[in-house]
């Protein structure tokens, strides 16, 4: 008995379109990863900014922005040395007005974390904010509730 083979033409119809669809989903997740880390980097920049505006205001010792220490003059070239305590006063004074004369909102999510004077003269501060995920993501919300950007700015008088 012989059988006899059926041949069949192999059709690949639509194979081009599923592999084209595949790297068009590959491409825009690419673009997505990339505009996430730089809505990152530019609120980090921001925080930045704002941490070396608090730690100047911090050494300065300006009088409307957290006190004066005793004998401290309340321009740059201070010579009395900073407390911790007055350092901690102008940092946050500084973000607290800031946040309320700001027009952007992200100030009051920030947080000093550490502020304190060196041994060198100088004050470091420390801010911290949670950046909200971009796009606002809520189907990544159950794992993530945003990323997590601290920042440390070290102002010295010379």
């Amino acid at each position: 008995m012989t059988r006899i083979w059926a041949t069949r033409e192999r059709d690949d119809a639509g194979g081009a379109a599923v592999f084209t669809l595949g790297w068009i989903v590959v491409v825009l997740l690419a673009l997505l990863t990339v505009a996430a880390a730089t809505d990152v980097h530019i609120q980090r920049v921001r925080l930045m900014a704002l941490a070396d505006e608090a730690s100047l205001a911090a050494l300065s010792g300006n009088s409307a922005y957290g006190g004066n220490p005793a004998g401290a003059s309340p321009y740059f070239g201070s010579t009395a040395a900073q407390v911790d305590a007055h350092v901690v006063t102008a940092a946050t004074a500084w973000v607290a007005n800031r946040a309320g004369h700001s027009n952007s909102a992200w100030v009051a999510e920030v947080v000093v974390v550490d502020a304190e004077a060196t041994g060198d003269g100088g004050v470091s501060v420390t801010l911290a904010r949670q950046v909200p995920l971009l796009f606002g993501l809520d189907a990544l919300a159950p794992w993530h509730d945003g990323i997590d950007v601290v920042v440390t700015s070290r102002a010295r008088e010379f």
